[in-house]
Order: structure tokens, then sequence, then C-alpha cells
């Protein structure tokens, strides 16, 4: 029988609140490269042609939640976009970071 991966025990790590935004908006950028490489698949095309990574940063950096706000994103200008048919999924991956950000103004709002 053969061992495959870390041999030594994971160590737990405290949660650090102030690092829990980074690290969410990391696993959404990575979640967004991923989606960006299964529709360069299904259409047959390079990925470059998709999106580019300045495209994934703007949707993280803005959270747009109409076409008019995705309509602001630098990529998204061109009429024939393919993330324009996807719009549902791509709210579905940036979700948990758009709620994240409600619930700190939300906190900011009930201390002052």
């Amino acid at each position: 029988m053969s061992l495959v991966g870390n041999l030594r025990i994971y160590r737990k790590t405290s949660l650090r609140k102030d690092q829990l935004f980074s690290h969410t908006k990391i696993g959404i950028k990575k979640q967004l490269e991923d989606f960006r490489w299964v529709l360069a698949g299904y259409y047959h095309r390079p990925v470059g042609a998709i999106c580019s990574n300045s495209t994934i940063d703007q949707i993280i950096k803005l959270l747009p939640e109409t076409k008019s706000d995705y309509a602001q994103i630098e990529g998204f200008n061109r009429a024939h976009f393919v993330l324009w048919n996807h719009l549902d999924e791509i709210n579905e991956i940036i979700s948990p970071l758009r709620v994240f950000v409600r619930e700190k103004r939300t906190i900011v709002e009930q201390v002052t």
C-alpha cells in the first residue's frame, strides 16, 4: 500500500478576522479564473479571449450587481462578450464577498 500526500499531521491555525476578507478575495479570484478556463473549453476559445486578468480584478473590486454595473467594467464593454451570457454564474461566485462587504458596512453603521 502506498501513501500519497502530506505525511505530517496538519497544524491547526487560528482564524484571524483581519485576514478573512483578503483570503475570501483570493478564493473568489481563483474561482473566477477556474470559471474562465471552463468557458474557454466550452466555447473552444483561448482563455485570453474569454476575459483578461484585469477584468477579473475589476469584478472583485467593484462587485457589480446589475447589468449597468457590469457595463462599467472595461472588458464588458464589448457587445458580444461571452461573459454577458453567464452573469448568473458570476453573481453566484462573487456572492460570498458581496455578503461579507454588506455585513461589514452594517457593523460600521451600527458602531457609528
